[in-house]
């Protein structure tokens, strides 16, 4: 088959194709979209891949060819999508919906190849059919509305709260707002630099967006008459979890939670639903109520958040803001246009080896 594997920045190559395991599905992916994830693994750094990986975790298609124990249950051109990871299948995590908890996970389009490719190997147990209502180029968008979901849904979001998305209006940040309304936040504020990223914010559901350099407490109350409910960081840059504490309130209650989502949970290194106490809106020695939890990145998006979202179909008219681009090739482009100036991938382990 041909696959876009990390190279300069990617180069289609013929590969083998993938051969499922007793337990596994080979999927025909029809759309892949490109997560932070994917430029990050092909910019120098401490997440930088090996040359010759296939990158994306956010594809769906048809099912190409099923497993031996899987013949009754899946056939051949049944519509899907899978959440990012591969378990072994047996243990107690992975039986209970929660393959990325399984011992030996392995993640997909990082550690086994992933969606930039004509196929993709899943597990059975984190593979959901997809409704005939739901446009394949919307469904690629599962992952990324699945991790929104799911950090609304732990921050126990209600009714009429007003959210504050710290720096959010990237792909993460702009489907939180999109969640925080549909759920029925009364304000969505969203701060931001970008006049692009600005405008994307108010068309899905933004209520206000500020300014990142200015003031964010006085220009949430100006924009709100009040204070934030709920406080969501959406990038996971340096600095912006002190950003966060700041404009939270200084007597929560029952309410006042933050909530981290995002690229912040693969860097934090915090564990999903981890509870860090807030000590203080300005200074770690001192106490205060409330906390933020961490932990809403991929591995946060669970199998019923993807159900969940998979199941609404179309509704609501959403579209999804994606271009069509050629199969593998199509990639390629895309990445070019996002990544000027990557690292290309990191050089196989026996050359840094040598180099050393």
């Amino acid at each position: 088959m041909k696959a876009a594997a990390v190279g300069q920045p990617l180069v289609v190559e013929t590969v083998p194709d993938p051969t499922p395991g007793s337990g596994q599905l080979v999927v025909k992916v029809g759309y892949c979209g490109i997560c932070g994830t994917d430029l990050h693994s092909t910019r120098e750094g401490d997440s930088t891949v090996a040359h010759g990986c296939i990158l994306g975790h956010e594809f769906v298609g048809e099912v190409a060819e099923v497993g031996r124990d899987l013949k009754a249950q899946w056939q051949v051109g049944e519509r899907v999508c899978a959440l990012p990871f591969l378990g072994c299948g047996a243990c107690v995590a992975c039986v209970n919906g929660r393959p990325f908890e399984c011992a030996t996970v392995q993640l997909t389009g990082l550690q086994v190849p992933g969606g930039f490719a004509e196929y993709v190997k899943t597990g059975v147990r984190e593979t959901l059919p997809l409704p005939d209502t739901l446009p394949m180029e919307s469904a690629a968008l599962i992952e990324p509305l699945a991790v929104a979901l799911h950090a609304l849904r732990v921050a126990k979001l209600r009714a009429g709260q007003r959210v504050l998305l710290i720096t959010g209006a990237g792909p993460i940040g702009l489907a939180v707002a999109l969640w925080a309304r549909f759920l029925g936040a009364r304000d969505v504020v969203v701060s931001e630099f970008a006049e692009q990223r600005k405008a994307l914010a108010r068309k899905m559901g933004a209520s206000a967006v500020i300014d990142p350099a200015g003031r964010l407490a006085e220009q949430f109350a100006d924009a709100c008459a009040g204070e934030p409910d709920l406080i969501f960081e959406c990038v996971g840059a340096p600095g912006l979890l002190q950003q966060c504490v700041e404009p939270a309130p200084l007597h929560p209650g029952a309410g006042g939670r933050m909530r981290t989502a995002g690229y912040l949970y693969a860097l934090s290194g915090a564990g999903q639903g981890t509870a860090i106490p807030v000590r203080d809106r300005l200074h770690p020695g001192r106490f205060r109520d409330g906390h933020l939890d961490a932990g809403a990145g991929p591995a946060g998006g669970l199998r019923d958040d993807y159900r969940h979202r998979a199941a609404q179909g179309n509704a609501g008219g959403f579209r999804s803001p994606a271009h069509a681009l050629p199969p593998v090739q199509g990639a390629h482009q895309a990445l070019t246009c996002t990544a000027p100036r990557p690292a290309y991938g990191a050089a196989p382990a026996r050359a840094r080896r040598r180099r050393r």
